[in-house]
């Protein structure tokens, strides 16, 4: 009983950011980029998936995520403006210090790769 009264507390004081329990990669469409941010400014988007329209957004599903450098940011921007299919390979993490992601998005980008 005397751990747990120890335990508890400490949970609390632990860092909040290496937790990643999967990992994947979605294909789609990028729709959405941009800087947002109160506190810290994170590259927040959007990429549609399927859909009647092959990707274009009409009936697709939507998935948000979080690009933390700047350099790949600007690689999604490009792709986005030439309305580029891409694969977005991503973790996700359980846990995240909320200045990472403006939007508590669990999903944060690793690798983007054009579709050919």
């Amino acid at each position: 009983m005397k751990f747990i009264k120890y335990l508890i507390p400490l949970l609390f004081l632990t860092p909040c950011t290496v937790n990643k329990p999967s990992e994947g990669s979605k294909i789609g469409r990028i729709v959405k980029l941009s800087k947002d941010g109160l506190f810290s400014k994170t590259w927040e988007g959007e990429l549609i998936r399927g859909g009647l329209t092959d990707g274009s957004g009409v009936n697709g599903t939507s998935f948000h995520f979080t690009i933390e450098s700047t350099d790949m940011a600007y690689r999604a921007l490009d792709l986005m403006e030439q309305q580029k299919e891409v694969i977005l390979y991503y973790e996700v993490e359980l846990f995240s210090s909320m200045f990472r992601s403006e939007r508590n998005e669990p999903h944060f980008i690793k690798q983007i790769q054009e579709v050919k």
